[in-house]
């Protein structure tokens, strides 16, 4: 965070300061939630169609998973 207080202070407004100050905290947090991992705990019901060899579906009922 140091680091990117660093780069604003360029003589602006607090204000200025501020808005570049949010806008670079919610990048990181963007990049950092879109890198994760989303794991699903095993066991959801599904629904499925087709032959054995070919089948496909959907889940019948909400997973629940965390980041990772």
């Amino acid at each position: 965070m140091l680091t990117e207080l660093s780069k604003m202070d360029d003589g602006n407004s607090q204000g200025d300061a501020l808005e570049k100050f949010s806008s670079s905290l919610a990048n990181a947090i963007e990049t950092y939630v879109k890198s994760a991992t989303v794991k699903v705990n095993k066991g959801i019901p599904v629904a499925t169609t087709g032959s054995a060899a070919a089948q496909s579906g959907t889940t019948t009922e909400i997973g629940i998973g965390k980041l990772e």
